[in-house]
């Protein structure tokens, strides 16, 4: 029996011993922050809806977010998202696909709803005040 532990020892010794605390080959650099370019401003969908999306929030007249994580993948951004108050937390994910000029925002936490949402223009409360063009005055000829 001493015989074969002395064996077994002989063996994995030279394998334990070439096991060392360098850092393994397999290890992959951080990877870089996600380009949200595609996605970041305020969008309007056809109900009246207003989002505004950044890199650290995802608010909406209904619900102020924050951010917790931001991927993409393959063109299809995914958000993890914590929102209210810090009594009232509740936890959500949203993918978020731009297609043309609009976003396919799907809401996945809580039952899946999808909606379509564009750039918005003005807001609708701001006074858009367009320039008057004014006659040209009058050419008097000099007095003579």
């Amino acid at each position: 029996m001493s015989r074969k532990l002395n064996v077994a020892c002989a063996l994995a010794l030279p394998a334990l011993a070439s096991c060392t605390a360098s850092p393994s080959a397999s290890v992959n650099p951080p990877k870089p922050p996600v380009d949200a370019t595609p996605i970041i401003g305020t969008w309007c969908s056809n109900n009246d809806k207003r989002y505004t999306i950044s890199r650290e929030r995802f608010d909406a007249r209904d619900m102020q977010c924050t951010v917790m994580k931001l991927d993409n993948y393959k063109g299809t951004f995914t958000l993890n998202l914590v929102c209210g108050a810090d009594a009232q937390q509740v936890s959500e994910n949203v993918t978020i696909t731009p297609i043309a000029d609009a976003l396919e925002i799907v809401f996945l936490s809580k039952g899946v709803r999808h909606t379509r949402v564009n750039r918005c223009g003005p807001s609708p409360s701001a006074a858009v005040v367009a320039p008057v063009q004014s006659d040209p005055a009058p050419v008097v000829p000099p007095v003579q």
